[in-house]
């Protein structure tokens, strides 16, 4: 069975630009009077808070080095900081990524291994790791600024436990990449289509998929490209909307219990009629 859910935007709602509202500045600047990227004073922060924690993502790409990130990392349990978004998706203000915050919430249980498939800043990475208790995280990217924001981003919210790689790295069958509890991709629909074979590959039987960055006109051939993946009635359609960006969906099923043999298969058919890669 189909589920379909209206997601409230809780955190549109409460962000805010530094220049126009100071209350959420000035709490994260007394909770962490030695973070460095507060002192740093970026003309442009977007800032939310969700499940108890503050978000302060901010335009530029601080040029930190490694050892500097890790000294200065903000000590402050509850705020996650992004930098160089204006290089990489995911400043966290966009419906599609508040989807998958959401969704990854729910869905994630201490112990989970998380695919993050184009992870842009890192921001759905690390709020699993931290929001959600993921046991570890694997981000995925093809863009090289973001991948440089997001290992900057990993080391100033003291994430050990996630991994960022270029998608040159990853295929089915290296070693070095585990099954994962739970994926979540938010990209383009025709980013979505073709990356059906890795995105199941890396994901056990019985997994969960979170599927984002589509408009509700895109979902059908999204959901026929992934059907014969889908366990029957865990399909679920979630939904959020905002007066500039409109609204946006996300895809969240859990996987069949396949065999690897019925997953090979499957993954043939894609091949065959030149879907996916």
């Amino acid at each position: 069975m189909l589920s379909i859910v209206a997601i409230a935007s809780p955190f549109l709602l409460r962000s805010q630009h530094k220049h126009a509202n100071h209350d959420l500045w000035n709490k994260v600047r007394d909770k962490d009077d030695d973070n460095i990227l507060l002192k740093l004073n970026s003309p442009e922060v977007y800032q939310f808070s969700l499940q108890g924690y503050d978000f302060a993502a901010y335009f530029k790409d601080y040029d930190l080095d490694e050892k500097t990130l890790k000294e200065k990392a903000s000590l402050n349990k509850n705020l996650i900081q992004l930098v160089g978004i204006e290089n990489g998706w995911g400043n966290g203000l966009h419906p599609t990524t508040q989807l998958c915050l959401t969704k990854l919430h729910e869905i994630v249980k201490p112990g989970d291994y998380v695919l993050d498939y184009g992870c842009g800043s890192g921001i759905l990475s690390i709020w699993a790791s931290i929001g959600c208790k993921a046991t570890m995280c694997t981000g995925i990217e093809v863009c090289e600024d973001s991948i440089n924001a997001a290992k900057k981003n990993v080391l100033l919210n003291n994430c050990e436990n996630i991994k960022i790689h270029h998608t040159r790295e990853v295929y089915i069958g290296n070693d070095d990449f585990n099954l994962h509890d739970v994926a979540v991709a938010n990209i383009l629909p025709g980013v979505l289509t073709r990356l059906a074979s890795p995105l199941i590959g890396l994901l056990k039987p019985q997994g969960f998929m979170i599927l984002s960055g589509m408009r509700r006109s895109d979902l059908k051939a999204i959901r026929e490209i992934y059907n014969p993946f889908i366990q029957v009635g865990t399909e679920e359609v979630s939904s959020s909307s905002h007066e500039v960006f409109g609204e946006w969906v996300s895809l969240t099923f859990q996987l069949k219990n396949q065999t690897k043999l019925e997953r090979q298969q499957h993954f043939q058919m894609l091949l065959d009629n030149n879907i996916g890669y």
